[in-house]
């Protein structure tokens, strides 16, 4: 899925300090606990729908950051 980066470690440390990527990471975790609860569907559907837009939408715009500093 994605290609072999260059500047790995650069972009760890960028993905571990983005407040986002923690932020999509908890809200897909509870919506996984609360699956597994067996809680109402419309209630931990959106939690892992926006927990996943965010960590992927965050790993995109530090790759895309990325490529601009080092262009």
């Amino acid at each position: 899925m994605f290609k072999k980066m260059k500047y790995t470690k650069e972009y760890q440390k960028d993905l571990f300090r983005a407040p986002t990527f923690w932020l999509g990471v908890v809200l897909f975790s509870l919506g996984v606990i609360f699956s597994f609860l067996e809680v109402s569907l419309w209630s931990y559907l959106p939690l892992m729908i926006v927990g996943l837009f965010l960590i992927f939408t965050t790993k995109y715009r530090i790759m895309g950051r990325l490529d601009e500093r080092h262009k």
